[in-house]
């Protein structure tokens, strides 16, 4: 190779050198998205629960189920009936509600069904109006919110009005900021005091860890 060509050879490997640190720097440098950041910069411990949250129990519970929960999502529903379960077994365990509506962002109906059912919360209604749904799930498209308002008994003027009010909105957008603050992107997802529980578990196992809490 002729003197010429060596060096155009050696030209072109340090601009690929020099490209490769470039780029590792850019790649350093960027911000990274909520979602790739280190596991160590989540939050560990439970979200404080909001006055805005539905809960089911008495508030100087020794125990507190922390439920991030999605209208749309099959395993959910499954939870929900857990949940009711252990309420009826331990009355003296409380159950908060943490709205996570990834499925409301593809279709419509499941954010308006997370919506109506914090209309209902204002009528004490929230369980009823949310298991409901979840026994319908299917019917999204058709599901008629105010005919399930009147089969619960809910004033329907003042559940109208906050179906396209900003409250119940914004209650559940500070629900999935408490979601990713501590890495939670998927449902059901449940804070047992501090004890994180991913996906579903059976009533028996559910039951276990209130109990393993309560000795603490």
């Amino acid at each position: 190779m002729s003197d010429h060509g060596k060096a155009l050879v050696i030209t072109a490997l340090l601009l690929a050198a020099l490209t490769v640190v470039g780029w590792g720097a850019y790649s350093l440098s960027r911000p990274k998205p909520a979602d790739l950041r280190p596991r160590a910069n989540y939050l560990t411990t439970a979200p404080p629960v909001l006055p805005t949250d539905p809960t089911m129990g008495p508030a100087t519970a020794k125990v507190t189920i922390i439920a991030f929960m999605d209208l749309g999502c099959g395993p959910c529903a499954r939870a929900m009936t857990i949940l009711q379960d252990v309420h009826q077994r331990m009355p003296e365990v409380r159950i908060v509600w943490k709205d996570v509506p990834e499925h409301g962002e593809s279709i419509p109906g499941f954010m308006t069904a997370h919506i109506g059912a914090r209309c209902a919360d204002r009528s004490g209604k929230f369980w009823d109006y949310a298991a409901e749904f979840f026994s319908r799930q299917d019917e999204v498209h058709t599901f008629n919110h105010a005919a399930l308002a009147t089969q619960l008994g809910l004033p329907l003027d003042a559940f109208n009005k906050c179906l396209t009010s900003e409250g119940a909105s914004a209650a559940i957008q500070t629900n999935i900021l408490q979601a990713r603050e501590r890495g939670i992107f998927s449902t059901p997802y449940f804070f047992i005091n501090n004890r994180r529980v991913d996906g579903v578990v059976p009533t028996a196992t559910m039951l276990k860890y209130i109990i393993d809490e309560r000795r603490k």
